[in-house]
């Protein structure tokens, strides 16, 4: 009898016992989809519910005095949170996105509060934080928009990469704070952006302002800085230039020329068969003599066309927004090495010759579209090239 009521008499000495302190306290980071907070919610009773960076607390009750609630205080921020539960378990949350904390648990019950024990430091991560509107501009003379923003605050974790999106349903991902568009030349559209790190997406910013992509004249445009010439039909005297600045190269066998439809309506060659110097693409025959180039002398030379043909297709190649048919050849560049190719065999690689910059550019965007085209393939000899009212062409 004196054991059992020793034991009554220790059990209701318990039950006027406040708790020890917690133990095995241990604070984890939840980070997952979380979205981003700048400043801790240090103001609703309980961290509010889905907002800002997320912390999951757990420990011990040792003893065996039971604790009926825990008081929970971050550092920094000196937020206080009693839990109201005997749950040892607690995700707190409406923390700083990218904030360093620390977590002191409290037990209490009716008879008093525990000291408390403090966690160890742990960051409190998110999404990244929302990106500002991005700013358009365009590459100089080509259909392609540069959609160009600022990185956001990370929210703890790097960004690893951006989500762009257009109002003319046009979307991609980049791991830089810029990317190139190929747009139709003279449409408008507007551009947002997301950022993406280990954690999720941040939401995405507010569209930019309506940018409306460069509008060009296919085949207008002056040539490679030289001023256009005048002779005398039959008796002209050819002169040395040297158009673009670099060492003369071999052509292919086969040399054509956009003509006749919307891509080139109006296109001149220059030729000494007839009485003004200038023959339409739509009017040569076989036996005209035309003006060529001499690149082995750099000279202005008679070439006589020994065919004419031409096709029509339905497909097309569009580089950085300017449309070629597909057995056209342009002049390019890399390595160091400058050649005419057709369009199929180019890629990003390449440096484009611009007439309009008057030099070799770089090429944003190659892709086959559905384009219906007509086509005048020229073949001379003994040079395979001729001018046209502007340019010398090999193609």
């Amino acid at each position: 009898m004196s054991i059992k009521n020793l034991g009554t008499k220790s059990s209701a000495q318990d039950n006027f016992l406040q708790p020890d302190n917690v133990a095995s306290l241990t604070a984890t980071d939840v980070g997952t989809n979380r979205p981003y907070l700048a400043t801790a919610n240090t103001t609703s009773a309980a961290s509010a519910s889905g907002t800002g960076g997320s912390v999951s607390l757990s420990w011990t009750q040792p003893g065996t005095v039971a604790a009926t609630a825990y008081i929970i205080t971050t550092t920094p921020s000196t937020y206080e949170h009693n839990t109201g539960s005997s749950s040892t378990s607690y995700t707190f949350e409406g923390l700083a996105s990218n904030t360093s904390y620390t977590f002191t648990v409290k037990a209490t019950n009716a008879s008093g509060t525990s000291s408390g024990t403090t966690s160890s430091s742990v960051t409190a991560t998110t999404v990244p934080a929302t990106p500002a509107a991005p700013t358009i501009s365009s590459v100089a003379n080509q259909s392609t928009d540069v959609v160009t923003w600022t990185a956001p605050a990370t929210g703890g974790k790097a960004i690893s990469g951006y989500s762009w999106q257009s109002t003319d349903s046009k979307s991609g991902t980049t791991a830089s704070t810029s990317v190139n568009v190929s747009q139709e030349a003279g449409t408008s559209q507007q551009y947002r952006v997301l950022a993406t790190n280990a954690n999720g997406n941040s939401p995405y910013s507010s569209y930019s302002s309506s940018f409306t992509s460069f509008s060009f004249t296919p085949f207008s445009f002056t040539p490679f800085s030289f001023v256009p010439y005048s002779f005398t039909p039959y008796a002209f005297t050819p002169y040395t230039f040297v158009p673009y600045g670099f060492t003369p190269y071999a052509f292919t066998p086969f040399f054509w020329l956009d003509g006749g439809n919307a891509l080139a309506p109006e296109i001149s060659i220059r030729s000494v068969s007839s009485e003004d110097g200038l023959i339409n693409i739509n009017d040569i025959q076989v036996g005209h003599v035309l003006l060529a180039k001499d690149f082995v002398t750099n000279e202005l030379v008679e070439t006589t066309v020994t065919a004419v043909d031409s096709f029509d297709d339905d497909k097309a190649v569009m580089i950085d927004g300017e449309v070629y048919s597909v057995n056209h050849k342009v002049l390019v560049e890399k390595n160091g090495v400058e050649s005419f190719i057709s369009v199929l065999d180019i890629d990003t690689t390449f440096k484009k010759y611009s007439y309009i910059q008057e030099g070799f550019v770089d090429i944003f965007s190659i892709e086959q579209i559905e384009f219906p085209i007509s086509a005048v393939n020229i073949t001379c000899s003994p040079y395979n090239n001729f001018l046209t009212n502007d340019v010398i062409l090999s193609d």
